[in-house]
């Protein structure tokens, strides 16, 4: 069976391959995925990894009903594997709980080599509407700190991270997407946003934190042990971008109130009750 999302996001990409590998138990699969590099070092019985635009015709697109997801469904990843059911006619499919991470080999940066054990910080979203605030990422610097952990800050873009974090952490840039997954593997924590990032922290099964308020935790990283921290603060989280869950105008020029009303202490202690302390 061919499957393939027309959603772009990396995060997309990471909850489809949960799907994929759930419906391979009934069939073998090939999952044309828009990010492939970040899935070199999972794999699952029956499951082919190939690339997007390289897709057949008769490829099921599992990224139908966004606006009804939003609204409706309880998990990203079951609402993928709906999809393919209503398409094919199949019934009883689930997503899978996991996968084989393979963890040999990692190659760190040479910056992290020899360190004491680290934590990576992902502290950036493409959606600048789930960031959070930078005050609340420096506070949580200095908890971590407190705690005995090398801190790493993590994104494309070197000035924003120097804006933010200044010289008080490692900080990397640019790297490629096995280089990210390496990086993340070796981490002893990481705590990210709904993004990206921290849909492959939760997939290579590293502890993993997202400061979120739009959604919920199970939509988005549900077959994970991924933990959210958010606050209500505005009284209508998570509402889903939703008008009549609360979401307003507002909320999209100004940012969401409870997203910045997250506190840097609970966050951080989050964290830290998945780590050993130091």
């Amino acid at each position: 069976m061919n499957l393939h999302l027309s959603a772009d996001g990396l995060g997309d990409t990471i909850c489809g391959v949960y799907a994929a590998a759930g419906i391979a138990r009934h069939a073998p699969v090939t999952y044309w995925a828009k990010h492939p590099d970040w899935l070199g070092r999972i794999s699952a019985p029956g499951v082919t990894i190939a690339r997007h635009d390289e897709r057949p015709g008769d490829s099921l697109d599992m990224n139908l009903g966004y606006g009804e997801q939003l609204r409706d469904s309880v998990s990203r990843k079951d609402w993928y594997v709906q999809q393919v059911m209503a398409q094919t006619g199949l019934v009883d499919l689930e997503a899978s709980a996991g996968f084989h991470v393979d963890r040999r080999q990692l190659v760190l940066p040479e910056l992290l080599q020899d360190k004491p054990p680290y934590v990576v910080l992902a502290p950036y979203s493409l959606w600048e509407s789930r960031n959070w605030t930078e005050a609340g990422w420096a506070h949580v610097v200095t908890h971590l700190h407190r705690a005995g952990y090398e801190v790493l800050g993590l994104h494309t873009d070197e000035a924003r991270l120097r804006r933010t974090f200044g010289s008080r952490i490692n900080l990397l840039w640019g790297l490629s997407a096995p280089e990210v997954v390496d990086t993340l593997l070796g981490a002893a924590g990481v705590i990210g946003l709904d993004s990206g990032i921290t849909h492959v922290a939760g997939m290579l099964g590293v502890p993993t934190v997202a400061v979120m308020a739009h959604l919920s935790v199970r939509l988005v990283f549900s077959h994970t042990a991924v933990q959210a921290v958010g606050s209500n603060a505005c009284g209508y989280a998570p509402c889903g971008w939703q008008v009549d869950r609360g979401f307003s105008e507002a909320c999209g020029l100004h940012g969401c109130h409870s997203l910045a009303s997250t506190s840097a202490s609970d966050v951080a202690a989050a964290l830290l009750k998945l780590l050993p302390r130091r």
